[in-house]
C-alpha cells in the first residue's frame, strides 16, 4: 500500500504520481495543480470531447433602433366620453392646445313647463364620441388624465383608430345645415325601422332606428368598428326593406 510522505516544507503534504515518484506536491496552487493535469494528461478536457459550440449561449441584447412612425403628420381619430360630457371633454381638450371637433345638430326639445311649447338646442352628432387630430408619436396619458375623457377608440394595431380627412371636411360643410332646425315635423318613424340616409357626411349608409321625434331621429350605424347611435334629421331618412338595411 502507497504511503504518504512529507516534504521538508512545513505542512505540504505530498502523494505517489501515476510515474512512481513521490515528490509531487499535491494542491501547491490551482494553476501549478492545472499545469500538472494537463503535463500528464489526466483529467481535464480532452481535445475533440465536446465543450462550447461556437455561437452557443445567450445573445447580447442590443438596443432597438428607431421604429418608423404608423403614419407621418397627423391625422383625424376619434375619443370617447364620459355621459353627456362631450362638450366638457371637448373645451378641456381645446384648453390644452389639441385641435379637436365635435359636430353638432339642432334638435327640438319640449319646454318642462309648458309642455306645448318646444325649444331649439344643439346636441353632440355622436353622442359619447368627437374628433382629435393626433401623430401616431403622440403620448395617449395626458389626454386620459383630461376632464371628461373616458379613453381613444383604439384599432386592431393598438394605435388610436384613424378616420379619413375627407370625412371630417364633409360633416364640417353640412354643420349648418345640421344646425338649422326643420320648420315642420314629419311623420315619425317606428322604432326598428331600417332606413337609409339620403343627404350629408352619412348619405349612402343604412341603420336602425332608435326613437324619432318626427325632426330627428336616433339611428345605429355601423362607425368606428362598432354600431354608433347617431342623431339624423329626420327629412335625411327614409325607409327601406329590411333586407337592405345594414345594422
Amino acid at each position: 500500500m502507497n504511503e504518504v510522505a512529507f516534504s521538508g516544507a512545513v505542512g505540504v503534504e505530498t502523494a505517489p504520481h501515476p510515474d512512481g515518484s513521490t515528490n509531487h506536491a499535491e494542491c501547491v496552487s490551482y494553476s501549478e495543480n492545472q499545469a500538472e493535469i494537463s503535463k500528464f494528461g489526466w483529467g481535464g478536457p480532452r481535445a475533440n470531447s465536446g465543450g462550447r459550440r461556437p455561437g452557443a449561449g445567450r445573445k447580447p441584447k442590443h438596443p432597438a433602433g428607431p421604429q418608423e412612425p404608423a403614419w407621418k403628420g397627423s391625422s383625424w381619430c376619434v375619443f370617447s366620453t364620459f355621459s353627456q360630457a362631450e362638450f366638457v371633454a371637448t373645451q378641456e381638450l381645446a384648453r390644452h392646445s389639441y385641435e379637436v371637433y365635435l359636430p353638432l345638430i339642432a334638435v327640438a326639445v319640449r319646454d318642462a313647463v309648458l309642455h306645448t311649447m318646444f325649444h331649439k338646442v344643439r346636441k353632440p352628432l355622436f353622442p359619447g364620441y368627437g374628433f382629435i387630430r393626433l401623430t401616431a408619436t403622440a403620448p395617449r396619458q395626458p389626454i386620459l388624465d383630461i376632464s371628461g375623457v373616458r379613453g381613444l377608440v383604439i384599432g386592431a394595431d393598438n394605435l388610436p383608430g384613424r378616420v379619413r380627412d375627407s370625412f371630417v371636411e364633409r360633416m364640417r360643410a353640412d354643420d349648418d345645415r345640421r344646425c338649422e332646425l326643420s320648420a315642420a315635423a314629419l311623420s315619425p318613424l317606428p322604432a326598428q325601422a331600417s332606413v337609409l340616409v339620403l343627404r350629408g357626411a352619412f348619405a349612402g349608409r343604412r341603420g336602425i332606428v332608435r326613437a324619432c321625434d318626427g325632426r330627428t331621429s336616433t339611428v345605429d350605424l355601423q362607425l368606428f368598428g362598432r354600431v354608433v347611435p347617431l342623431l339624423i334629421c329626420r327629412a335625411d331618412l327614409t325607409e327601406v326593406a329590411l333586407d337592405r338595411a345594414v345594422a
